[in-house]
Order: C-alpha cells, then structure tokens, then sequence
C-alpha cells in the first residue's frame, strides 16, 4: 500500500485543479474590482495558512506542491467564480483538502519508503539517496533508494 501514496497525491492534487477548472468553467463571471482585491490578498492568506499548518523543521521535504496547486485554484474559484452559496464550500473544500494532503506529505516523507528531496540526511548523519517517479514533479515525493 505505501508505494501507492505518491501516485494518490498526484491524482488528488490533479483531481483538485480539474474539479475546480470544471466548476469553475461552469459559474464563471467577470469579478468586480473588490472581489480582485479580497481574492488576491484572503486567497493567499488561506493558501499561507494552509502551509503554516503543515511546515515542520526536518531536511525531509516541505509539501509545496501540496498546497501550491490547490492554492491557485482557491484563489483562481474565489476571483472568478459567480457568488453563490456553492462558492464558500467550493474554496472551503479546496483548503480542507489542501490541509489534509500537506499533513499527510508530512506524515509520509518520515515513513521508510518516500521521502520529499532527492537527497538528505537522516537524524544519525548517513546520506538517503532518492528516486524520481513520473508523478514526482506534482507529488512532490520521491522513492527512497537504500
């Protein structure tokens, strides 16, 4: 099962954009001036949240990617998207999910098979070599080589 993980973060961070986009695609309006406003700076706060929540102070990897795309597509719903009630659990569903993913990367990059940079230390100072798969560049995790 552990090898399956990087593969289910791929597909739900590309689940993420391609939800969005569709929904997105489907209430999409021309935003008045204070929505660009509030959308650009409550976007990125809620996307700097998400991240705050989830760094953690190791040389394993920090899970960028994972709150990096759900991110511009928070902020890309709630500047263009119509208002609606659909809206809020449309961003909120993006953030929690945004969350979640970077909990769980951190989680998996100090588990034995994934680790979040191609190359470094472990807490006894031996080097960890690393792997990159095809869904390395949007996961972000890497197989580790013993």
């Amino acid at each position: 099962m552990t090898q399956l993980i990087g593969p289910l973060h791929c597909i739900v961070i590309l689940g993420i954009v391609a939800g969005s986009a569709w929904w997105l695609q489907s209430h999409l309006e021309r935003p008045p001036p204070v929505r660009i406003v509030v959308a650009m700076t409550c976007g990125p706060a809620l996307v700097l949240v998400a991240a705050l929540l989830s760094v953690h102070n190791c040389a394993r990897g920090q899970p960028i990617q994972q709150w990096l795309f759900p991110g511009t597509m928070l902020c890309a719903c709630w500047l263009f998207a119509e208002h609606q009630p659909s809206k809020v659990w449309v961003v909120s569903g993006i953030w929690f999910l945004s969350i979640a993913l970077s909990m769980h990367y951190a989680h998996v990059v100090h588990s034995e098979a994934w680790i979040g940079i191609p190359l470094t230390y472990d807490d006894s100072g031996a080097v960890i070599n690393a792997a990159s798969e095809w869904h390395t560049p949007i996961s972000g995790l890497y197989t580790r080589i013993e």
